[in-house]
């Protein structure tokens, strides 16, 4: 006789492995039955929708190679604006390198005797006058807003470029 032993605190039932105490199954599982269907329709829709799904998705496409022309077209301008900007940038340096090199005195020198014909002063062209300044006063104006007093100021101002006093 075997003796029974209390198996609960173990990790493994050993005793599901014993071929002698295994009891035959009955099969009470039932294979499915498979049903083979001679012919299946496809679900048909309705030519109206299947249209008007078609015109949808044509338009959709459309519309997705249209933006995609036109960002390609902006990337373009994007690039020829860029190199335009460039030759502009490369084409103000050399100008303000050339006017930088015009600006000087040897250059100024240059125009003015060869394009205005000008000449430079001999020394006996320089005349010195002597002025006393010491009894000179200068008098200002006084700024008055009436409009006879600037009319006056007008007709003085006249006189005395046409030497009238």
């Amino acid at each position: 006789m075997k003796e029974s032993y209390n198996r609960t605190s173990t990790a493994y039932d050993f005793a599901l492995f014993d071929t002698a105490l295994r009891k035959p199954k009955a099969e009470t599982e039932s294979k499915p039955e498979l049903e083979v269907v001679a012919v299946s329709e496809a679900k048909k829709g309705s030519p109206v929708l299947i249209i008007i799904s078609g015109a949808f998705v044509a338009l959709l496409l459309m519309v997705f190679i249209i933006s995609k022309a036109m960002l390609s077209e902006a990337h373009l301008n994007v690039g020829l604006k860029t190199n335009e900007l460039e030759k502009v940038k490369t084409e103000n340096a050399m100008i303000l390198a050339e006017l930088n090199g015009s600006v000087s005195l040897e250059q100024v020198e240059k125009y003015a005797t060869e394009e205005l014909g000008m000449q430079k002063v001999v020394h006996a062209q320089e005349e010195y006058i002597e002025m006393d300044t010491g009894a000179m006063t200068e008098k200002t104006e006084e700024n008055n807003d009436d409009f006879l007093f600037g009319l006056g100021g007008v007709i003085r101002g006249i006189a005395e470029y046409l030497g009238i006093k």
